[in-house]
């Protein structure tokens, strides 16, 4: 297992992690592992995957101050990051010197973002599902009144109207798989039923040798927020001539992402 320390020595006095004798290991990690997902794709299982990844591998993840984070979130996560809020991320990141720090976010790459991805200070993985779950978990949404399925303060009640916000969900993983070209790409179904692959894609990407299975345990010990956990739902629920016009809307997504089910 890796086992690292934070120095100071980088020239603009940044803390960094160092290998220490006789342990393998990078020599420096960015400041921040974003963990961007689709909303309802499974991100925040993959968020306490890798919040836990880095943990056994000796780097701890505490939380941002509110300036950085969503004020009352368990975990660091944030709707939208602005640059006010990389900033002060990034700025609590280098006085911890804890890294990579994981952050959870479903909004798209704006302002600075780009420039600290080319920089180095960020790293991340993109978690991605099926559009037509999406929209079928935007219904149910809608249907019991939460704020994700609701559009200025009105129900979404038809799929044709949550398609609009599907298109603007790719939209987002196409910017962030721009920025991050060697992030990961993993698959809701996969997180949900293949879990032990996932979290062994995110902890060779992270570069940790660690329990896999001790990892697992401790990320859904504190996992608490679900989807009805049904594979490709939307063959049960979508309506046939809304699921043929996503289909169609959204078909290089889909064969692009190996989202369909195995036998379509």
């Amino acid at each position: 297992m890796m086992s690292l320390t934070c120095e100071t020595g980088a020239p603009d006095g940044r803390p960094f992690l160092v290998q220490q004798e006789g342990r393998p290991g990078p020599a420096m990690k960015p400041a921040l592992y974003i963990c961007f997902g689709m909303a309802k794709s499974g991100s925040t299982l993959a968020f306490e995957l890798t919040s836990a990844i880095l943990q056994a591998g000796g780097v701890p993840q505490p939380r941002l101050g509110d300036g950085a984070v969503a004020p009352g979130a368990r975990i660091n996560f944030r709707q939208a990051i602005t640059n006010a809020h990389l900033r002060q991320m990034l700025h609590e990141a280098d006085l911890l010197g804890a890294r990579p720090l994981a952050i959870k976010t479903h909004g798209g790459v704006w302002g600075d973002m780009e420039r600290a991805a080319r920089d180095g200070r960020i790293t991340g993985q993109v978690v991605v599902r099926d559009p037509r779950d999406i929209a079928c978990s935007m219904l149910d949404a809608g249907r019991e009144g939460r704020a994700w399925g609701m559009r200025d303060g009105v129900p979404i009640t038809s799929y044709e109207q949550a398609m609009a916000h599907v298109r603007g969900q790719l939209a987002h993983v196409a910017n962030w798989r721009r920025i991050l070209p060697d992030a990961p790409v993993i698959g809701y179904e996969d997180l949900a039923f293949r879990t032990r692959d996932s979290a062994a894609l995110i902890a060779r990407q992270l570069g940790f040798d660690v329990d896999l299975d001790a990892a697992i345990a401790l990320a859904t010990s504190r996992f608490t927020q679900f989807n009805k956990g049904i594979a490709h739902r939307w063959r049960h629920e979508m309506p046939a001539e809304d699921a043929a016009r996503y289909a169609e809307e959204f078909a290089d997504f889909i064969r692009e992402h190996d989202l369909a089910p195995p036998n379509a």
